[in-house]
């Protein structure tokens, strides 16, 4: 009965419950499934065998593995600071410019939402192209301009391979985030800042007293998705970097890491065993990240509001 009035109080649960089960079946069961398998030595084709801990051990102590492993992760915890440091001010400004609607605000918003509909694959394949040595725009237009600059740089060098991969995510996703923010912009009661204004406050102040702390919601959005990306990036650092992560692995990330040890021909017998098991820390690393995150930023306050 309880579960019955919980229900009749909430219809629209019947509307969330079909994509809900859908969701639930391809993605949680699907994940959830997977754990087991990374106890166990398996080549994807005989039957798999319990192996206990010794495919965690094998990652996080062999020399060659465990290398790179902790060289991808460290990867992948650059990509993160450098976004929240870089994309979250960046949303905020831009938004906060769209919805002041400042002049060249239409064409702000062109280049800043277009690049969110081409995909991540094509998206690393066109910037490659861009900085291409040879046939590239960057160094066509250098040599038009008489710089003698090669970006042959940010294939050689390998102090550029996590800025390269920046650099692509934000022409990538930052429309989508500032879309966020103005959403939340837009949301804000104005009674707020004509009441601030009456009381002699300036546009900063009201930015920063009114705007700022309520755009709380989708702050914590851009957190949460970008952690989430950060974690497990692999399209942008595959097409950049190609399946060793780059020169040295300065563009190696978890999900490459994870894409060579389950299709590497030196794992042939163990294959799906290590790859499952790389996948599972993946996976533990976005859960314990985003409930860290929901936590610290009160994520969970703003519900009960």
């Amino acid at each position: 009965m309880r579960v019955y009035g919980f229900i009749k109080k909430r219809p629209y649960l019947f509307f969330l419950l079909p994509g809900f089960l859908l969701y639930s079946l391809v993605s949680i069961y699907s994940i959830v499934s997977a754990i087991p398998y990374s106890f166990t030595r398996w080549s994807g084709i005989k039957p798999p065998v319990f192996a206990g801990l010794d495919n965690y051990r094998k990652i996080f102590t062999d020399p060659v593995m465990s290398s790179q492993f902790f060289n991808a992760l460290w990867n992948n915890v650059q990509l993160i600071f450098w976004g929240f440091l870089i994309m979250i001010p960046l949303s905020v400004l831009a938004a906060y410019l769209l919805f002041q609607k400042v002049p060249g605000h239409k064409a702000m918003q062109l280049a800043a939402f277009s690049p969110y509909f081409i995909n991540f694959v094509t998206a690393g394949f066109m910037v490659t192209l861009f900085f291409d040595p040879r046939i590239g725009l960057l160094s066509k237009a250098a040599g038009a301009l008489g710089f003698s600059w090669n970006t042959a740089e940010f294939f050689s060098d390998t102090s550029y391979g996590i800025p390269y991969i920046m650099m692509v995510q934000i022409w990538k996703c930052l429309g989508y985030y500032v879309l966020l923010v103005y959403a939340n912009f837009t949301s804000i009661s104005q009674e707020y800042v004509e009441a601030a204004v009456i009381d002699g406050a300036n546009r900063w102040q009201v930015f920063r007293r009114i705007y700022f702390p309520l755009l709380k919601p989708s702050l914590v959005n851009i957190c949460i998705l970008h952690y989430i990306w950060g974690v497990s990036a692999f399209e942008i650092p595959y097409m950049l970097g190609g399946e060793t992560g780059g020169i040295n692995g300065n563009m190696d990330v978890v999900g490459i890491f994870f894409y060579r040890t389950a299709f590497s021909p030196n794992n042939i017998d163990n294959a799906m065993g290590l790859g499952t098991t790389v996948a599972t820390i993946i996976f533990f690393l976005v859960l314990l990240g985003a409930l860290i995150q929901l936590k610290l930023l009160g994520a969970g306050d703003m519900s009960d509001e």
